[in-house]
């Protein structure tokens, strides 16, 4: 949690006032971040949506059925069932975004080390702002993706136990662990939800206001050249 706050402040302070905060991208540049990013933000809503929900008897009547477990996790749009479902689906959903992050810091850094000698120095230090914060976007993915694998492995234990068993002891405490790892999912995947949108809403398609040239300020010009980042 300490790690997604840090960051999490970075991209507060760039979005605080996004009229004022924009950074301008090549079109391309900018294309390239929705193309990767809204379908990950896409998925990741769907597991927001997600619930744990009470599994109500066929038969109120019929006593003699072991009707286990009385919970599942329902979703509207996959047939996700219980928490080994939600994880495997929450582990998707990041697969391959940590790749997708470093082409879009490759393309990213290109384009800066092409133009930062003309940026003023509060630009420069704004752009490589965004370069760390793509390091720790992608270092938040790779740390869920490893603890989905913990939280998989764990959930297996307690429940071939609980279905070994049927004590009832067993089966509260796969359910007292479903439950507690559908919070912490459910707050990490928003999280990382939320740090997505705000990362594709720092740009715009457009120009980038960069000092004269060297003869132009000696001169006493003070004129502005434009330049496509």
């Amino acid at each position: 949690m300490q790690q997604s706050t840090k960051f999490h402040s970075k991209l507060s302070a760039q979005v605080a006032s996004k009229k004022k905060n924009i950074l301008n991208v090549r079109p391309a540049v900018h294309a390239l971040i929705l193309e990767m990013l809204l379908p990950r933000i896409h998925m990741l809503r769907q597991i927001v949506w997600t619930r744990i929900v009470p599994e109500t008897r066929m038969d109120e009547a019929d006593g003699d059925v072991d009707w286990w477990p009385d919970y599942a996790v329902y979703s509207h749009t996959h047939a996700i069932t219980d928490m080994k479902g939600l994880l495997c689906f929450a582990q998707d959903s990041m697969k391959g975004m940590p790749d997708e992050m470093t082409a879009i810091a490759v393309r990213f850094h290109r384009m800066y080390d092409e133009v930062k000698h003309q940026m003023r120095r509060l630009t420069r230090s704004r752009y490589r702002l965004v370069l760390s914060l793509i390091k720790d976007i992608v270092e938040f993915v790779r740390s869920c993706h490893r603890h989905c694998d913990v939280l998989l492995e764990e959930r297996r234990k307690l429940y071939e136990r609980a279905n070994a068993t049927r004590e009832t002891g067993d089966r509260i405490r796969l359910k007292i662990f479903d439950e507690h790892t559908f919070v912490q999912l459910h707050s990490k995947m928003s999280n990382l939800k939320s740090f997505a949108q705000e990362f594709c809403d720092l740009f715009e398609p457009g120009d980038i206001e960069l000092l004269p040239p060297a003869s132009a300020a000696s001169s006493g010009s003070s004129k502005r050249t434009k330049a496509v980042l």
